[in-house]
């Protein structure tokens, strides 16, 4: 193993609930209400996508310039309620770090937000960040971390990656890596593609422990 590449919401940071809550009233302040638990299941897919998969779900058009507006009314929703909590992984990264293991993350997340949490609060811990604005294609398409890879200038199968979501894990497998998924957001039944399910970082860290 070469590399432990991360996904970020879910992951390294407990946002996912922030984050469903501030879509579903953006969304629902458009006329398209889809419960929060569904949208739980959309986590790590760009927010273009997101809003393109839930119109055609409802039958709604949207123009771009709608489109923008929902993202823009969800940010703001985000910024009210967010509180930054960070799972227990700090100590993880480090020691993993000082093995010669590369890290990296790939996030749907945006450019500015990504970069901001990670420069904050894991500073010179990560080799580089793959966002959502990197690519054309966001999960579950394998873009995201195709370019992990090749940024890290390894094979598919000297790499781990670490997620917590569907669209994630399908991403992570079509570009052929080895995933590990922890139930940090959703139950073991929606996680049944990913090579390990583990409960919790405390499991993570036992895991990495054998491996390393």
């Amino acid at each position: 193993m070469k590399a432990i590449i991360f996904d970020m919401d879910g992951v390294l940071i407990d946002s996912i609930s922030q984050h469903t809550k501030a879509w579903h009233k953006a969304l629902a302040n458009n006329g398209l209400n889809e419960s929060k638990e569904k949208l739980a299941l959309l986590e790590g897919m760009n927010y273009k996508d997101s809003i393109e998969i839930l119109s055609k779900k409802h039958n709604i058009k949207f123009t771009d310039k709608q489109k923008k507006k929902i993202v823009a009314e969800k940010n703001i929703e985000f910024e009210k309620i967010y509180k930054l909590k960070i799972y227990s992984v700090k100590q993880i990264l480090k020691k993993t770090k000082k093995q010669n293991i590369k890290l990296a993350i790939v996030t749907g997340a945006h450019k500015e937000f990504a970069q901001k949490t990670i420069n904050e609060n894991f500073p010179n811990i990560f080799d580089f960040i793959i966002t959502g604005d990197d690519t054309k294609k966001g999960k579950p398409s394998p873009q995201p971390y195709n370019a992990a890879l090749k940024k890290l200038k390894i094979k598919p199968n000297e790499a781990i990656v670490i997620e917590n979501a569907p669209l994630g894990i399908q991403s992570a497998k079509n570009a052929g890596i080895k995933v590990i998924a922890l139930e940090t957001t959703l139950s073991k039944k929606y996680l049944e593609d990913a090579d390990i399910i583990l409960k919790n970082h405390k499991e993570l860290k036992e895991y990495l422990k054998k491996i390393n």
